[in-house]
């Protein structure tokens, strides 16, 4: 397993790779995201940027869109990530 943050990871299975299961907060499914990923950004220290696209409806029109966000990000504020780079410690305030 792969978590990045609270809402952005990737669990797999070994043996079956249909049962991989991932969640990542605000970037669109239809991206399939894959186990390499977030590997890459957990140990290449680079955040990932996608692009986002969809459609609003605002003042009886319709609007597609496309926006970028960095969706995966290696850096977790909440508390300091040991050299290891997955054991978190409490933050020296």
């Amino acid at each position: 397993m792969v978590s990045l943050n609270a809402k952005s990871y990737f669990c797999w299975d070994r043996t079956d790779a249909t049962k991989n299961k991932y969640s990542s907060k605000g970037i669109n499914k239809s991206l399939k995201l894959s186990k390499e990923v977030y590997l890459n950004v957990l140990f290449g220290k680079e955040s990932k940027e996608f692009v986002n696209s969809g459609f609003i409806y605002k003042d009886k029109s319709m609007f597609s869109y496309k926006m970028k966000k960095a969706g995966l990000v290696y850096l977790y504020a909440k508390r300091k990530v040991e050299n290891n780079g997955f054991s978190t410690t409490y933050l020296d305030i």
